[in-house]
This record gives C-alpha cells, sequence and structure tokens, in this order.
C-alpha cells in the first residue's frame, strides 16, 4: 500500500495542497460537492485543497476549497457518478392518483401567479410580471386539460355559466365544490347557475401540503391534450385602473416634467423646434406683471 507522499507528491506539512501548488500530473482534483462521498465509498484517498487567508496580519486561515485524489482514480468517479445519475432520471414521479387533487392545485398555482404579475406590474417591474403571467398562462392550461379529463370521466359535471361567461363544473357530494374553466361542452346549453357571484374573484391560496408542484404538473401532463367537443369563451376581462402620470417638478398630475410649462426641458424643446417659449418677444408672459 503506497503512502501518502507517493500517492500526492509535494504534500504541505500539514497533509494537504494549496490551491494555487496542486501538481498537474498524478493528482487530480474534486469540487466541493457529493463526488467526495462517492470517492469515500470507493475506497479512494483524498486529501484537502486549501486556500490560506491572512487575517489580522499575522493570523492564517487555511479554507477547504476542495479534493484531491489520484488521477489513476479519478475514472472510477465518473463512472459512479454516471450510475447515480441514470438511477436519478430512472426514479420519475408518478402521476397522482386524485386528478382532481392536481386540478385544484393547479388553480391555485395560477391564481398565484395571477397576483404575483398584478404586485409586479403596479410596481412597474414589466419582465418579471412577463414572467409571472407566463407561468399562470401555463397552469391555467394544465388546469383546463384536466378539467376536460375528469369531464369525460364523470368525476365532474358542467351544469351552466357564470354571468361572466365561464364553465362551471361541479364535484363532491352535494355538488358543494366546483371548478372554473373557459372551456363549455361543444353543443351543452350554457345555462346562468343560480347564485353565481357576477363577477368572480378567487382569492390566491397556499399549496397543499402532501404533494408538489412537479408532481401535479406531470400528472397533468400525462393526461390527454386532445380538447375536441369542447368550446373556449372569452376570458373575464378586469379593467385596470388608469395610472396618472405625475410632475416631478411642479407636482400636478396629468403631464410629465418634460410637459411642463414651469420645467427648462419643455422651453428646450420650443427652441429646438422654433416654437415661442414663454420668454420670446411676442409670447405671452405666465408670470405675474409688476
Amino acid at each position: 500500500m503506497p503512502n501518502a507522499q507517493e500517492l500526492f507528491p509535494g504534500l504541505s506539512g500539514f497533509g494537504n495542497y494549496e490551491s494555487d501548488s496542486v501538481p498537474r500530473k498524478g493528482v487530480s482534483r474534486l469540487p466541493l460537492d457529493g463526488s467526495i462521498r462517492i470517492a469515500k465509498s470507493l475506497g479512494i484517498p483524498y486529501v484537502d485543497i486549501v486556500s490560506v487567508e491572512c487575517a489580522y496580519g499575522s493570523t492564517y486561515f487555511p479554507r477547504r476549497v476542495g479534493y484531491a485524489i489520484p488521477s489513476r482514480d479519478k475514472r472510477k468517479v465518473t463512472a459512479a457518478l454516471k450510475r447515480c445519475e441514470s438511477k436519478r432520471v430512472s426514479r420519475k414521479l408518478q402521476p397522482h392518483p386524485d386528478v382532481l387533487l392536481c386540478i385544484r392545485e393547479a388553480s391555485r398555482a395560477a391564481h398565484r401567479e395571477r397576483d404575483a404579475a398584478a404586485e409586479a406590474y403596479n410596481e412597474g417591474r414589466h419582465t418579471l410580471a412577463g414572467n409571472a403571467k407566463q407561468r399562470k398562462n401555463q397552469w391555467y392550461a394544465l388546469k383546463d386539460r384536466g378539467v376536460v379529463a375528469a369531464n369525460k370521466q364523470g368525476l365532474v359535471r358542467y351544469i351552466g355559466a357564470s354571468p361572466q361567461g365561464i364553465a362551471v363544473y361541479e364535484y363532491g357530494e352535494g355538488g358543494m365544490c366546483c371548478f372554473h374553466s373557459t372551456l363549455h361542452p361543444a353543443g351543452a346549453e350554457r345555462t346562468l347557475v343560480e347564485g353565481h357571484p357576477k363577477t368572480l374573484h378567487v382569492e390566491a391560496k397556499d399549496k397543499a401540503k402532501g404533494i408538489s408542484l412537479t408532481r401535479v404538473e406531470v400528472t397533468l401532463s400525462a393526461l390527454s391534450a386532445d380538447l375536441t367537443g369542447y368550446e373556449r369563451s372569452a376570458p373575464p376581462h378586469v379593467s385596470r385602473e388608469l395610472r396618472v402620470s405625475q410632475c416631478w417638478t411642479c407636482g400636478e398630475f396629468g403631464h410629465t416634467a418634460r410637459e411642463c410649462d414651469d420645467s427648462d426641458w419643455s422651453n428646450e424643446l420650443q427652441i429646438l423646434s422654433g416654437a415661442p417659449t414663454a420668454d420670446a418677444p411676442g409670447s405671452e408672459s405666465h408670470g405675474t406683471e409688476i
């Protein structure tokens, strides 16, 4: 059995390598991840690679930045990592048996993304708002796929439309629970549901415990995407409150600083365009005559 000096030439007196003195031949590096656990399980010898930091002028603190193993054993670690990755890929999530639960969680996820998009838009973060809106549409598409599959399986029953024209599918004992969708069965009479709110707004709820959104997505994605036999209605439109601009020069609403008569920007733009300014001869004075 070779000793450490033979396996790891040039070791420091502390039995490790400094990060800038690792030999290029005979030694391979491993990062600070799960690779070292594979090496330990295979019985491969290793030493620390440290970065020495100086503090207070004379005190040195070694910080581990990686590991070093013999180059001849690097292939064993690589092969073991590939086997672990293949096992991880083979352990795919199976679809959840409760389709109604997955539909409900997809709807809740869409509501959370809806609120996130609205909040980001109101704060002027339009990129984040666009990303949240895209995720919202993806969850709604999965929800519609689940509603159609559940309706075909008899898990939900179409009972009509809301005052906004949204399809209502009831389920559960006594029809106490329902899903809303923009997909209506083709040819079905869109009877107005009694007692339904005129304007529907569902508050966003937290995700239920015991199921992950990844499994919800896997379950609903495995369903058929064929929506033949269903007609889509227009989604309900929610009017946004108009945002009135405020001038930071005079503090008034309805115009920007460039459009303000009290702003230097306005006079400069008028000069460039050839229009008379407030101070030019022949123009009306906006000040008080003395």
